[in-house]
């Protein structure tokens, strides 16, 4: 990337968090259309004119899977597509260049062994009034990294960011649900990014333990009285959270909801499990991954 890219100073790029996972039957995307439905939905939201196709940047993606884990086909990759902008050092981009990359590499977000920490931050989520809050949108994570090196600094594994009003809103790169006496919530949408994985954890909630998710509005005492407490997200996939502001979750350790949950996510990601109720709609959630020519 040229030094005088306009992404690169102004964080004006688009992009996507997606992974693909290793199935009986070969390497799958998890939800690719979703995501690049989003990924034109956000490049729309910033003015962004895309060339490309829906079908040329899946295809794009799918070859780049197929040739970065030809060697390893075993193990998951995490996939980051990006439109940018070129050369270009005025703030209005105009009719600058817009380049379209795509990338794979190994990605674990937060540790798979202990619950995480949360530290609520004092950074709060962008006001939906003056931002289009549902675009992945490279510049609107400046407010999340520096909710989460503050809640780094204080000790915590990451940060739970509130909205302008003091509701829970979300982690800086994951959504948030609570358990308890047996129910599952999560914030309501208007100022949090409504991620893929948040969704496909509502539809497992509802098809598989029969409990019906509710979007609320949600105070932080909610959470540090919950039974139970995860995040979900594409790289974060279901973690169970085990205190907030030092303040412990249950027991400290992964709910029995966050555990099935957990365990029935990793079944359909990885093609695999007898899902009776949702098996069709599993099945159209992976997209195999062609083999390298």
């Amino acid at each position: 990337m040229p030094i005088r890219d306009h992404t690169l100073h102004y964080g004006s790029g688009v992009w996507e968090g997606i992974r693909a996972y290793p199935t009986a039957n070969g390497m799958a995307i998890f939800r690719l259309d979703e995501h690049v439905a989003r990924l034109l939905y956000s490049a729309e939201a910033f003015g962004m004119k895309i060339s490309q196709t829906t079908a040329e940047i899946k295809a794009a993606i799918l070859r780049t899977v197929a040739l970065n884990t030809e060697a390893n086909p075993e193990q998951g990759v995490y996939i980051r597509p990006i439109f940018y902008y070129g050369e270009n050092m005025s703030l209005p981009p105009g009719d600058t260049e817009i380049h379209f990359a795509v990338t794979t590499f190994p990605f674990n977000y937060l540790s798979a062994g202990k619950p995480t920490s949360l530290g609520i931050s004092s950074i709060r989520r962008p006001d939906p009034r003056t931002t289009v809050v549902g675009a992945k949108i490279g510049g609107f994570y400046a407010n999340a990294i520096l909710a989460s090196n503050g809640a780094k600094s204080r000790g915590f594994d990451e940060a739970l960011m509130l909205d302008v009003k003091g509701r829970v809103a979300e982690g800086p790169g994951a959504n948030i649900f609570l358990v308890r006496n047996g129910r599952i919530s999560t914030p309501q949408a208007g100022h949090i990014l409504l991620g893929i994985t948040r969704a496909s954890i509502i539809e497992i909630a509802n098809l598989e333990l029969n409990k019906p998710v509710r979007e609320r509005r949600l105070r932080s005492g909610k959470f540090r009285r919950a039974n139970e407490v995860f995040l979900t997200g594409t790289a974060a996939e279901v973690k169970a959270v085990g205190s907030i502001d030092g303040k412990v979750i249950g027991n400290g350790e992964i709910g029995e909801t966050t555990q099935q949950l957990r365990e029935i996510y990793l079944d359909i990601v990885h093609g695999r499990g007898d899902y009776c109720r949702g098996a069709k709609l599993y099945r159209e959630w992976l997209t195999p991954v062609p083999q390298a020519a």
